[in-house]
């Protein structure tokens, strides 16, 4: 008689009764897998199938048995279901008071290609992450005060995640009136334009990195008065012209 064969006279239905309470429910295409399950089980770890009482599973031991059996499997697919096969008799020991084993973490398999989205993230997050470090270097070397401005304006971006065209130009045609603190923080009236005529007031709490350019632009004639409306667009036209050397000044 083969070992499957034994395995399966052992038990009713091939899975352990004293573990019925967390027997699987195995489909049909997985009925040999489960066979090859039993055999293995059966001469590989037979005080585990069988359940013994008081059973002491180094963690050490656990862990090798539980990477033998996986390594059985023919798939990934096949050996989640092994995996799950072991994990569901220890807990099932722990369940009725026949051992204390600790459960071992869950095998995860990852798709064997990354979804294309993904690969483009991680690239497009691999660059800001060089721009970012190239910025707090910037940051590190003196700084004239007609270039305060672009720092603020680059900082507001990566350290803030301001993008809207609208706040960033608001940003650079700040001055200092528009500047108050408020309980310990510090904090920025944006005057951002709706539709071709109309100004709307907006509140903005800038982060640390870029709270401290503020502050220091505060102390420079660059913060100057506040720009008239008529010439809000050439301040925002200047904003897209600042912004473009401040990038191309730390890449």
């Amino acid at each position: 008689m083969s070992d499957e064969e034994k395995a399966r006279s052992s038990v009713p239905d091939g899975w352990p009764t004293w573990a019925a309470t967390l027997k699987p429910r195995i489909p049909a295409r997985q009925l040999n897998l489960f066979e090859r399950f039993a055999g293995w089980m059966s001469k590989n770890a037979p005080a585990v199938w069988e359940g013994e009482l008081n059973l002491a599973l180094e963690n050490e031991t656990h862990t090798d048995l539980r990477k033998k059996l996986g390594s059985t499997a023919q798939n990934a697919f096949a050996e989640l279901a092994l995996m799950d096969w072991w994990d569901r008799l220890i807990a099932a020991g722990n369940q009725s008071h026949r051992w204390e084993i600790p459960l071992l973490p869950p095998v995860v398999r990852l798709a064997p290609t990354r979804p294309e989205f993904v690969h483009k993230d991680f690239l497009l997050l691999q660059h800001f992450r060089t721009l970012e470090q190239a910025f707090v270097a910037r940051l590190q070397e003196p700084l004239a005060p007609d270039q305060l401005r672009d720092a603020i304006l680059c900082s507001a971006i990566v350290n803030g995640g301001v993008v809207s065209r609208p706040m960033l130009s608001s940003i650079i045609s700040m001055d200092a009136s528009s500047v108050s603190g408020h309980e310990g923080e510090l904090r920025v009236t944006l005057h951002i334009p709706v539709g071709k005529s109309e100004i709307t007031e907006q509140l903005w709490y800038p982060d640390a990195l870029t709270s401290v350019l503020i502050t220091r632009a505060l102390k420079q004639p660059e913060i100057s008065p506040p720009a008239s409306s008529g010439t809000h667009a050439a301040a925002s036209s200047s904003s897209v012209r600042s912004l473009g050397r401040a990038w191309f000044a730390i890449i």
